[in-house]
């Protein structure tokens, strides 16, 4: 568990990273900063709702499910490219509902022990690199 804790937690690294020099503007270069800050956003999103996938196979509300965890990364990548100037708050509902998602359907019973919490964890400090950024 040590490891996926330690991966889990240098994910954020780059969300982080690019908040503070975006934030400072420490960072010569905002509009690549934010780009990649953008990108990095929905590849993740991509990832979490990914992780679900495994779990679907044992949940009696499977094909549910399996639309709505497609769904976040789909529409992710469509605001990116027609609701650009607000992909950082449409992003951060989409990291929130993808946990409430996961708490409602009882995913989180199937996690293993401590992964919940690491995922509430990492939503929590996601979510305010995004308001973070969008309010600068």
């Amino acid at each position: 568990m040590l490891l996926i804790k330690t991966l889990g937690y240098s994910g954020l690294l780059p969300f982080i990273y690019l908040t503070y020099a975006l934030m400072t503007g420490n960072d010569g270069q905002p509009e690549e900063s934010f780009l990649l800050f953008s990108i990095y956003s929905c590849l993740i999103l991509g990832f979490m709702s990914g992780v679900i996938w495994p779990i679907l196979y044992q949940h009696p509300n499977q094909n549910r499910l399996a639309l709505w965890t497609v769904s976040f990364p789909v529409f992710s990548f469509l605001s990116f490219i027609w609701l650009s100037d607000y992909i950082l708050l449409i992003q951060t509902g989409l990291f929130i509902l993808l946990r409430i998602v996961e708490v409602a359907e009882k995913i989180d019973e199937a996690y293993p022990m401590g992964y919940a919490s690491l995922r509430w964890q990492l939503t929590s400090i996601v979510s305010v690199c995004h308001l973070c950024v969008f309010f600068v």
